[in-house]
């Protein structure tokens, strides 16, 4: 987790030459929206980090099932992640989908 959590402080702000464009897909808990990564969000662009967060939102939409959601989302993902390099945070249930 710490290399992890180096590799990705390294390579995300703009000012380091080995940066390149960062897609961080978020998905929060159970009883949470997508905006508790708003303050993330802010957080990042306030420090110059050349990231862009997909912020799910486990509640809009139609209600799937749990196979046709990941399968869904992972479609989604990788289509809109060309080019970047692409992470996955997850809080509580959104860590565990």
């Amino acid at each position: 987790v710490a290399l992890f959590a180096f590799e990705f402080h390294r390579s995300a702000y703009k000012n380091d030459p080995s940066s390149t464009k960062m897609k961080l897909h978020c998905i929060h808990g159970n009883l949470q929206t997508k905006r508790v990564w708003k303050p993330l969000e802010d957080r990042f662009e306030s420090r110059g980090a050349d990231i862009s967060l997909a912020c799910e939102d486990l509640h809009e939409g139609h209600s799937l099932g749990f196979e046709q959601w990941t399968e869904e989302f992972c479609q989604r993902a990788q289509r809109d992640s060309q080019g970047e390099k692409t992470f996955l945070l997850g809080y509580s249930l959104g860590g565990r989908l």
